[in-house]
Parts: structure tokens; sequence; C-alpha cells
């Protein structure tokens, strides 16, 4: 079996396994009596579940990050840095859009939201297209190579 077919069966599998544990969570949530809090929080949960699985399917901006750092796979600099920079802001992202729903609810009774959560957003992505031209106007460096294949090289040429 290659990594391909393996890849897939697992995929399948983790997505099978998400959706028997979301049925076993609806089934204790409309057979048992629970709490309000413990509905929605369960609710949120299952919701998270499902779409972490699916992502799985396909893949993810994280998965892909971490398999690069984790396994050091020779990556071009630029597409390193698109993939490494995009994971914290999606992160910075879902963090103050988060926010912000928190602060609308208490800004009904008159209360204000901070500068940074009305600001977070903005900064985070200024910060990544910053991140983006640098790494796209940065120079173009040779890959390092060990003596005996530059020797190689050179013998090849003058040759």
């Amino acid at each position: 079996m290659n990594i391909d077919k393996y890849v897939h069966w697992l995929s399948r599998l983790t997505l099978a396994v998400a959706v028997i544990m979301i049925g076993w969570g609806l089934g204790v949530l409309l057979g048992e009596p629970v709490t309000v809090w413990f509905a929605a929080s369960t609710t949120t949960w299952m919701a998270l579940l499902l779409i972490s699985a699916l992502w799985q399917l396909r893949g993810s901006f994280t998965a892909i990050a971490a398999l690069i750092l984790w396994y050091r796979l020779p990556v071009d600099p630029f597409d390193k840095a698109i993939l490494l920079s995009y994971v914290p802001f999606l992160l910075v992202f879902t963090v103050s859009m988060r926010a912000w729903a928190e602060f609308s609810a208490g800004s009904a009774a008159g209360g204000q939201r901070p500068w940074f959560v009305t600001y977070a957003y903005q900064l985070a992505y200024l910060a990544l297209m910053v991140h983006w031209a640098r790494a796209a106007w940065r120079r173009v460096e040779e890959p390092a190579r060990p003596p005996a294949l530059r020797r190689g090289v050179r013998e090849a040429a003058s040759a």
C-alpha cells in the first residue's frame, strides 16, 4: 500500500470516527436531560469536530506548515514564507473575530471595545502583507551544495 492510499484511507477513517462521535453526542443531547450550557457547548464542539474532519480530508495550512517544520522538508523559501506566516495570521484573525463578538455583546449595554480588539485584524493583515512583500523581494540564495558536488560540476563544465 503506497502512502497516498494510506493517507486517503486514514482521512476517510477519521471522518467516519468524527461522524460516529457526533451521532453519539446528538443521541445524548436528544435523549438525556441536559442543561442549556452543556447543549450549547456540545453543539459547538460537534460542529468544530465536523469542520476539522472535513478540513483534514483536503489538508490545511496548519497541517502543511507543521509537516514542513517537523520533517524539515525542502521547500522554496517564498512558499515557506507564505505557509509559515499565514498560520499565525489565521490564529490572530480567529481570536480577534471571537473577541469582536464577545465585546459586541457587551457594547449593547453601553461598553466600548478596547482599541486592540478593533485593530488586531488590520495590524495582523498589515504585518502579513509586509512579510510577504519582503519575502517576494528577497534576494535569491543558491542552495548549499557539498564541496564534492561543486568540484564535479566544475569538472563537467570544463570538459
